[in-house]
């Protein structure tokens, strides 16, 4: 038979019993230390490692000889939490078509660990299949081209070493940490522009507040910007000052309101006399109409002083709920008719103030998504409206641009890490963002080559954003990345003396 190449280690073979797990077993721990030291005789341990969508397998088993047991060490991993596999059944298979011959195995060994066992009637190469049942998922894995010898010592000549990983991790290392991989494979990928972004209140309605009567203006209460306010609210008093030319002259409103009132009085009662005459044609049509008009002028003069009315001055109120947004006049100012007093404006939810890098003033409009970090969490919202600045100031460094956004619970003045998505069809080579260790701008990942055994590989990246990031060179599709625990596999390589990888089981 011509020369293999597997993954393949030299080992001291496992055992029914683990080593790690001495107690476990009916031997004394010296009696377990000796055999052990017995069995020390580098022998060649062959390894698999196969991913599916549910499970990761990685076994380790003796090379096939004819007429000879041999026990699998198979870890089987849940890849939906990276724990292992306690309750399940599996059945190994060798296969050539003719000479089929299968174990099954009920329960692990220890949790994640299954012991099958084949026993080869004949020499050939087979295909060998792990069938897991568990959790109401069933995978089966296969792995071709597995060789059956006619002795150790053929196995020993034909089987050559292949290249692993220079980093060591157990599986029970993993097992016992947050870990998680990823397979290699091409993702949408989108530019993103990050910015600072600020919430801003977003205005629907305004409305200015000017006085209606000259004189000085008193403050009903102490009021800020950012106020809120109610229809109605009464908020100023003009009391009667005027200048008129540089001469201060007192202005008696209440005398102007008596005057008003007074003047409504007889012109409604000549009115009402007028239309009696007018109804009897003892008066034309065109006289009547013109006492008509000096009663509605003389009503509304009346009732615009009698609106703001209260004793000494004249009231201001707010003519709409929102919130104060401009001041003019301060209190104690002399304010003329029709001088701007406050600006109140009603709000309709809340605007995304983002200073976006003016490199991408030409991207602007093609910004599709935004998303902010709240509170240690990610939201999005698609784009209903963008507005800009399209003047800047030399020098400036960063647009300011709103984004509208709705059914949001933020409050104005909070300040957010944003990041604008850019449309884009492009699929690229792509791993998880998560997944990457930075050394001095240097990017790398952790490569899973078998079950147990890694490596560290420098990347050139593309775009980069907070879900995934474009991958140039340095990764295949279909390789194996490891997500969660990268950082604790790169410490294992920096420990010194890292656990063989052929572990004794």
């Amino acid at each position: 038979m011509k020369n293999l190449l597997f993954n393949i280690t030299r080992s001291y073979y496992y055992r029914a019993c683990f080593f790690v797990i001495l107690t476990a077993c009916s031997t004394t721990i010296d009696e377990q230390i000796q055999a052990l030291d017995q069995s020390m005789n580098a022998e060649l341990v062959m390894s698999v490692t196969k991913w599916t969508s549910h499970v990761e397998l990685f076994a380790e088993y003796k090379p096939l000889v004819v007429g000879e047991i041999t026990k699998f060490a198979a870890h089987f991993t849940d890849l939906r939490n990276y724990q292992p596999i306690s309750k399940a059944k599996v059945t190994v298979s060798l296969l050539d078509g003719s000479a089929n011959v299968h174990n099954i195995i009920e329960k692990p060994l220890r949790p994640g660990i299954f012991d099958p066992a084949i026993k080869p009637g004949r020499e050939g190469v087979y295909s060998l299949v792990f069938k897991i049942e568990f959790d109401g998922i069933i995978d089966e894995i296969t792995i071709p081209d597995i060789p059956v010898f006619e002795s150790r010592e053929e196995a020993e000549a034909n089987l050559k070493e292949s290249d692993e990983g220079d980093i060591t991790y157990l599986k029970e290392q993993a097992w016992k940490t947050n870990f998680s991989i990823d397979i290699v494979d091409y993702q949408p990928i989108e530019d993103r522009i990050k910015a600072a972004g600020e919430v801003v209140k977003s205005p629907s309605q305004k409305n200015t507040i000017s006085s209606v009567s000259g004189g000085i203006l008193i403050y009903q209460n102490d009021i800020q910007l950012g106020d809120q306010l109610k229809a109605k609210d009464w908020l100023f008093t003009v009391v009667g000052k005027n200048i008129i030319g540089g001469v201060e002259a007192e202005e008696n409103l209440n005398l102007e309101y008596l005057r008003a009132k007074t003047q409504l009085v007889r012109e409604e009662a000549n009115y009402l006399r007028q239309k009696e005459l007018y109804d009897t044609d003892v008066i034309p049509q065109s006289e009547y109409e013109e006492h008509e008009l000096t009663y509605k002028l003389a009503k509304m003069e009346y009732e615009t002083i009698a609106t703001n009315y209260v004793e000494g001055g004249i009231q201001l109120k707010a003519p709409l709920s929102g919130y104060i947004s401009e001041i003019w006049a301060k209190p104690g100012e002399y304010v003329s008719v029709g001088d701007p007093i406050i600006e109140v404006t009603q709000y309709s939810g809340v605007l995304l103030k983002a200073d976006i890098p003016i490199d991408y003033f030409d991207k602007i409009n093609e910004i599709e998504i935004i998303r902010w970090m709240y509170r240690g969490e990610w939201y999005n919202s698609p784009v209903n409206q963008i507005d800009h600045e399209r003047q800047l100031d030399a020098g400036e460094v960063f647009i300011p641009v709103w984004f509208k956004l709705n059914n949001t619970n933020m409050l104005p003045g909070e300040y957010l890490e944003i990041e604008a998505i850019i449309k884009s069809e492009k699929k690229a080579l792509a791993v998880p963002t998560a997944a990457l260790l930075e050394d001095f701008g240097v990017y790398s990942v952790i490569v899973q080559i078998t079950g147990e055994s890694f490596e560290i590989r420098n990347l050139k990246i593309g775009i980069k954003n907070s879900d995934y990031t474009e991958v140039i060179s340095g990764l295949e599709p279909g390789e194996v990345i490891v997500i969660n625990g990268a950082y604790q596999v790169k410490m294992a390589s920096m420990a010194g003396d890292a656990p063989t990888h052929g572990h004794p089981h």
